[in-house]
């Protein structure tokens, strides 16, 4: 079911960047895939700094959202500021309608997998078992290899892979789950944690 919310959800990108054109799906391509990777690398340097942010369960996914969307809002409007809001590259017309689909439809289907991987780093109430292992997540798989590739072209410290880091966070979630409360309990007495 998540791999065909994401082809829908890539689908629907590839149509309104193949009106866009390749020019500016190649500039969302590289602001999201820049964002994707800052928001997972800059994570646990922000939780050393400020290690309360993630107490509260969900919180860890909401820091790497938090990042994410600054990053990719900070991106976006450099990027429209500097580039796409001032001028526009003249391509071919097939090119540039193929182009930008096909640029839009990958940048959609990773952007959802990443969304629907940070879902796994957060704890749903009433839902056992949504937080999967994420080594074997379709969605987490997809987003390892793209940020793999991006820490590859930066040239940044290879000693450790994105799946690691992913089993860091998956270890930190697990630490801030909500605690279970027994649905006989008095409603009047506070739980005991």
């Amino acid at each position: 079911m998540t791999f065909w919310t994401a082809v829908l959800i890539g689908l629907i990108v590839a149509f309104i960047y193949s009106r866009r054109g390749l020019y500016e799906a190649l500039i969302l391509a590289f602001n999201l895939g820049l964002s994707l990777y800052l928001s997972l690398f800059l994570t646990p340097k922000l939780l050393t700094e400020v290690p309360t942010a993630a107490d509260i369960p969900g919180g860890l996914a909401l820091v790497v959202l938090i990042v994410f969307a600054m990053s990719f809002g900070l991106l976006f409007a450099v990027s429209f500021v500097l580039f796409t809001g001032q001028f526009s590259v003249a391509m071919a017309k097939a090119l540039d309608w193929l182009g930008g689909g096909i640029t839009g439809f990958f940048t959609g289907f990773l952007g959802t997998h990443f969304l629907l991987m940070v879902l796994t780093l957060a704890p749903i109430p009433g839902v056992p078992g949504f937080a999967q292992d994420m080594d074997v997540t379709t969605s987490t798989q997809i987003v390892c290899s793209a940020c793999d590739k991006i820490n590859y072209w930066i040239g940044a410290d290879r000693s450790y892979s994105t799946q690691d880091l992913l089993a860091w966070f998956e270890k930190k979630g697990a630490d801030n789950t909500a605690p279970r409360v027994d649905p006989n309990a008095d409603p009047n007495e506070a739980p005991i944690l």
